[in-house]
Formats: C-alpha cells, structure tokens, sequence
C-alpha cells in the first residue's frame, strides 16, 4: 500500500505512474492537512506501507525514483505480460 500525501494533481500522476503496474498497491491520497495530521509530515510525500502496518519507505517529492527501487526491493521487478 502506498500513501500519498500531497494536494498536487501532478504529484498524483507521477505517483500514480510508478505504481500503475502493480495492482495489488492500494494508493491512498491525502489533503495537505490530514496528512499532517495523520502522519505528522509536513512535507508532500510518501508512505510505503507492508501489510502488516510497518512503514518500509518514506519519502518526499524528490524522492520518487526511492519509492520505484523500494518497490522492486519488495515486490520485484514488473514483469511484462508477454513474457
């Protein structure tokens, strides 16, 4: 699951992007406020967040090629259907 936190629509897309080809990840977006308030980040980023609640990466808007090698690190490489 990742969260997103941020008001930008551009910022939705290039999340929305990376995480596109894994359809097991559930993105959930944030409004600026709730999201400092539910994670205490006042930064536009993001939350890679395991199934069992952990957090296993935490970023910011520079950080998306991060959120993209995380992504690999626990769910491997995309895998192309023709293949």
């Amino acid at each position: 699951m990742v969260t997103c936190a941020g008001d930008g629509a551009a910022w939705r897309a290039e999340t929305r992007a990376i995480t596109a080809a894994r359809p097991s990840i559930r993105t959930v977006d944030l409004a600026a406020g709730s999201a400092r308030r539910t994670t205490g980040c006042r930064h536009q980023g993001y939350y890679l967040v395991r199934p069992d609640g952990h957090i296993a990466a935490h970023g910011h808007g520079g950080d998306l090629d991060r959120l993209h090698a995380e992504l690999v690190h626990w769910l491997g490489p995309v895998r192309n259907p023709a293949s």
